[in-house]
């Protein structure tokens, strides 16, 4: 689905390109992200931007895996449930606040749901 296609566009911009450009540009004007539980991301373009080229993109470790286990596409919002795999070789503070690098294998699960408007991303 077109949905989903940018959805997985954006995912490689922030894990393969590590392009915060390409990454920008499948979302709308005035994004909104949030990562739970520890409330990381930001709301609107600035704020959002600022979240992706100081903390998320190209800040995961050089091993980081992301594999899909599930999708569903709605017709304003995909929803992923996704395993996410690394050594935990970096700091990741939006992630794992306060925690030094432990160099331990992580596999955490996570759920992305991907609003859209106007066939860009809202939130994520």
């Amino acid at each position: 689905s077109p949905l989903a296609d940018i959805f997985d566009a954006h995912v490689a911009h922030e894990f393969v390109d590590q392009d915060v450009d390409a990454t920008m540009q499948t979302m709308i004007t005035e994004p909104y992200l949030l990562h739970l539980p520890t409330l990381a991301g930001g709301e609107g373009r600035a704020a959002v931007r600022r979240f992706y080229e100081q903390v998320f993109v190209g800040k995961w470790p050089a091993n980081t895996k992301v594999t899909r286990v599930s999708r569903t596409v709605g017709t304003d919002q995909v929803v992923d449930e996704l395993l996410i795999s690394f050594t935990h070789d970096v700091p990741l503070e939006f992630l794992l606040p306060r925690v030094p690098p432990t160099r331990k294998q992580v596999d955490l699960p996570f759920v992305v749901v991907m609003r859209f408007e106007d066939g860009k991303q809202n939130r994520s």
